[in-house]
């Protein structure tokens, strides 16, 4: 599924947003923004516009929109502050691999997760099948993806897709309170670990250790690391910067 060139660029805006002081250490997408992309009204009326001419389906303009989309999952991924999606009701298709993308994903307890792709004789887009294939048992990733069976946050929960599961309601708080969390702790060690962690898959264990010390220098000799061990020693809260 794909979504328009104009929702495309908005959310780069958003994402540019991200950038600035605003924001502290953590970014947070609740599930209005998942739920403006996660259901075929919801961004196939405005693509079949561009893309349908005298019938057709124009493949470029198609690849196009995907091309942001996939951009700005990317950029989700690779962002050095951790993100965090907070689920209500449903994520669904690209809503569903917008949620994967994050770092955390607080949902509902009475939350869905479905990729119904093959529902209408398409396979996914927006990494969707990338991340499912990672966090899942095969078989499960299987039945999700070619049978396009739903999963309830206690499941996926379980398996830990989902970090935090919260009542009905309470998602936005739970996140906005994991964040609060994420907020005292040093801005430059939690992108190290992000990275760390986005490589840790495809990095030998040999290849891995010299990133590790690579972070833990840069980390120490940061003046973030000097403030973590005097609060340490002095038995007070840090303050980072």
């Amino acid at each position: 599924m794909a979504i328009s060139n104009s929702f495309c660029f908005s959310y780069f805006w958003i994402y540019n947003c991200f950038k600035s002081r605003f924001c502290g250490s953590t970014i947070y997408l609740y599930n209005f923004l998942v739920k403006s992309i996660l259901g075929i009204s919801a961004f196939y009326h405005d693509s079949a516009a561009s893309i349908l001419i005298n019938g057709k389906i124009i493949a470029a303009a198609q690849e196009e929109s995907i091309d942001g989309l996939h951009t700005w999952m990317e950029s989700i991924r690779t962002f050095p502050k951790p993100v965090i999606a907070a689920v209500e009701g449903a994520a669904a298709g690209a809503g569903l691999s917008l949620a994967l993308s994050c770092d955390f994903i607080v949902a509902a307890d009475n939350a869905n997760f479905v990729m119904a792709y093959s529902n209408v004789g398409l396979s996914p887009d927006g990494g969707g099948s990338w991340a499912i294939a990672r966090h899942l048992p095969r078989a499960t990733a299987m039945n999700m993806l070619m049978a396009a069976q739903p999963m309830r946050t206690g499941a996926l929960h379980a398996l830990g897709v989902v970090s935090h599961a919260a009542p009905p309601g309470q998602a936005l708080q739970t996140a906005l309170d994991l964040a609060a969390n994420l907020n005292t702790r040093a801005p430059n060690v939690l992108a190290s670990l992000k990275e760390l962690v986005n490589e840790a898959a495809d990095n030998s264990l040999s290849t891995h250790l010299q990133a590790e010390k690579k972070h833990f220098i840069k980390n120490l000799y940061h003046p973030n690391g000097g403030e973590g061990i005097s609060a340490f020693l002095e038995k007070r809260r840090a303050t980072y910067k």
